[in-house]
């Protein structure tokens, strides 16, 4: 099992807090932060292990056109897919849960799992019914690049990233997995 994590940044000075919430666990981990065109920062290389740094990324809102840049160099594999926005942090029971569910993962292309506030308060659940517009978090799913094929985030939309998994889902209705149990986050670093 393989995950790629996406960063759309805007906020360069999260990203060391956000890679201390991806640790470095015995899961293949390949953190891959987009920036914007005409940013005039640097990731030094080394400094963030196992990242790639993917730049060209025209502006579009919350971050649509980074993930669809990276979509298409991850391309239709097998390999997780899943976005963590710059005023994010990955959930730390997350990687744990992958590794102890690796097998049963062999069943599914798209996982769902509920989202919590930065303090533990419950905020979305992995419901099907909110697998819709205005109702589900970027954060909060993750799908194999083959389950995407051909869809990508509306770049003219704040919440693309509804209508994306929607779409996937509505792909891989028997494919996906919804977990009951808080395993990101919504805005933690704002």
């Amino acid at each position: 099992m393989n995950l790629n994590i996406i960063t759309p940044v805007s906020r360069p000075g999260n990203l060391r807090a956000i890679k201390n919430s991806i640790g470095w666990h015995n899961l293949p981990v390949r953190w891959i932060v987009v920036g914007e065109q005409g940013l005039s920062w640097i990731i030094t290389p080394g400094c963030y292990p196992d990242t790639i740094t993917l730049l060209g990324a025209k502006t579009a809102p919350a971050g649509h056109a980074h993930r669809n840049v990276t979509i298409d160099f991850i391309g239709n594999t097998s390999d997780w897919i899943m976005s963590l926005d710059d005023d994010n942090i990955l959930h730390p029971d997350l990687i744990p849960w992958l590794e102890a569910n690796k097998e049963l993962l062999e069943n599914y292309e798209v996982v769902i799992f509920d989202q919590v506030n930065k303090y533990g308060a419950l905020r979305l659940q992995a419901r099907p019914d909110m697998v819709a517009p205005n109702c589900i978090d970027t954060a909060q799913y993750m799908w194999r690049g083959r389950a995407a094929e051909g869809i990508r985030f509306r770049e003219d939309l704040y919440n693309a990233d509804g209508y994306f998994i929607e779409e996937v889902y509505q792909r891989n209705k028997d494919k996906t997995l919804f977990v009951n149990q808080p395993l990101c986050y919504y805005n933690y670093l704002r």
